[in-house]
């Protein structure tokens, strides 16, 4: 649990549970992470360290989004670009109540993207999507920067 003052960095590993409270911080750095469920209060904040760097996280029970990501607006789109969130639950509801940049996976469970002028930038892939009055979306491909060296043979050198 990250309270209000406090700042937590979601290194890649598997968690049983994550909170983010009002005033906490979490920082999330590209990698794999596991949950079993996470809940980002209202007024809690999110930095992603390598916006476009492929970060998944995979998350087995619920999941609210409330917090607010404090990378600029600017960065909005480079982070849809790497974020990737797959909800492996069942009948669940996926409530994105503040900005929110990524490609959600949620075959089996509803997104809810709530109204009073909420941005989403990504793509969403769920059984029931429901876009309430307000609500934005951008469509941005899931292309994560490639961390992979590429070498060009000058043949023969």
């Amino acid at each position: 649990i990250v309270r209000n003052n406090e700042t937590a960095v979601l290194n890649p590993g598997s968690y049983s549970f994550v909170k983010v409270e009002a005033g906490g911080t979490l920082i999330i750095p590209s990698g794999t992470i596991y949950i079993g469920s996470i809940q980002l209060d209202p007024r809690s904040c999110v930095m992603f360290t390598m916006p476009g760097q492929e970060t998944t996280i995979h998350v087995k029970g619920n999941f609210s989004w409330r917090a607010t990501t404090l990378n600029g607006s600017a960065e909005y789109a480079s982070i849809a670009k790497g974020f990737k969130l797959v909800l492996h639950a069942s009948g669940k509801r996926l409530y994105i109540d503040n900005v929110m940049a990524g490609n959600i996976v949620a075959p089996y469970s509803e997104v809810v993207i709530a109204q009073s002028k909420k941005l989403f930038y990504g793509m969403i892939f769920a059984d029931i999507i429901s876009v309430h009055q307000y609500a934005e979306i951008y469509h941005v491909n899931f292309d994560p920067i490639s961390n992979t060296p590429y070498f060009i043979s000058m043949g023969g050198m």
